[in-house]
C-alpha cells in the first residue's frame, strides 16, 4: 500500500475484522434465546456491528482496489512479495467481499432469495466471509504475523464453540424427549 494511503487502509482493515467478528458472533446469538443476556444483548448489537463492518470492508475495498492498481500498473513500489502471492491476497479478500456483500443481501432483500435459496441459509455466508477476510488479513494484510496468528486461530475456533453450543441448544430445545414430563403431561 502507498504510504499516504497506509494508515487509513491499516485502519479500514483492523476495524473491519474486529466489526465482522462481532457480527459473526452475535449473528450466532441473535435467535439463540438459550444464552440468556448475551441473547439479549445480541439482539441490540448484531445490527450496528453489521453496518459498522459493512462500510468499513466496503472504505477497505476502495482504498485496496486503488492500491493493487497502482501495484500492478508498476505506478508504486512493488511489495516485498511476489505478484502471484499478490493476487491470492486479492482473490482471497475478493471472496470475503462476495460472501459478506451476499449474506448482506439476504438480510436487506430477503425477497431476492427465494426457494431453494432460503434467506437464513444465504445469511449464513457470512461465516464464510469471516473466514475468509481472515485469512486474507493474517496472511497478506499485516506486518505482525507471528503475533496475529494465535489470535485469530483462538477468536475462530471460539465462533466454533458458540455455534457448536448454539445447534446443540436448539436440537435440545426442539427435540421432543428432552421435555420434561410435569405432572398433567404424563399418563
Amino acid at each position: 500500500v502507498g504510504e499516504a494511503k497506509k494508515p487509513a487502509f491499516q485502519f479500514t482493515a483492523l476495524v473491519s475484522i474486529v466489526a465482522l467478528w462481532f457480527a459473526v458472533l452475535t449473528g450466532i446469538m441473535y435467535n439463540a434465546r438459550g444464552f440468556g443476556a448475551l441473547h439479549r444483548a445480541a439482539r441490540l448489537i448484531h445490527v450496528p456491528s453489521s453496518v459498522i463492518a459493512s462500510v468499513t470492508i466496503l472504505l477497505h475495498v476502495a482504498i485496496g482496489l486503488a492500491d493493487a492498481w497502482l501495484v500492478l500498473s508498476r505506478r508504486v513500489p512493488h511489495p516485498a512479495y511476489t505478484d502471484a502471492y499478490f493476487i491470492i491476497g486479492l482473490v482471497v479478500g475478493g471472496s470475503a467481499l462476495v460472501l459478506t456483500v451476499t449474506s448482506v443481501l439476504a438480510f436487506v432483500d430477503a425477497k431476492r432469495f427465494q426457494r431453494p435459496w432460503d434467506p437464513k441459509l444465504v445469511h449464513m455466508f457470512a461465516y464464510g466471509g469471516f473466514v475468509f477476510a481472515a485469512l486474507h488479513g493474517a496472511a497478506v494484510g499485516t506486518d505482525m504475523v507471528n503475533l496475529i496468528w494465535p489470535g485469530l486461530v483462538a477468536a475462530c475456533l471460539f465462533l466454533l464453540y458458540v455455534l457448536v453450543l448454539r445447534f446443540a441448544s436448539d436440537k435440545i430445545n426442539t427435540n421432543p424427549t428432552s421435555q420434561a414430563v410435569g405432572p398433567r403431561d404424563g399418563p
